[in-house]
């Protein structure tokens, strides 16, 4: 009997390449990298515990702006529709 070769939970999706898209007000360039366990780590201490910025440091630490990081504070500077559409990025994070 031959032995069938499993693939655990989300492998599929974490070897896809980063996915990358346009803010629709600003034109800039998104690209997502794969989400892993250091980004909530990393998310966790620039909030320092404080849950109404989650979503912004989510994405500060898993997102590239024009090929560059970007802070929370660059993040409140956004147009509105940018920063939404970044935060759908992450759908199902935040439920």
């Amino acid at each position: 009997m031959a032995v069938k070769k499993t693939t655990p939970a989300g492998a599929e999706k974490a070897s896809q390449p980063n996915k990358k898209f346009t803010l629709p007000e600003s034109g800039l360039e998104v690209e997502k990298i794969p989400f892993k366990g250091k980004h909530v780590r990393q998310a966790q201490r620039l909030t320092d515990g404080d849950m109404s910025k989650a979503q912004f440091a989510i994405i500060s630490v898993a997102c590239l702006v024009d090929g560059k990081p970007i802070t929370i504070e660059e993040l409140d500077e956004l147009p509105g529709v940018d920063v939404m559409a970044m935060i759908a990025e992450f759908e199902g994070l935040f439920s």
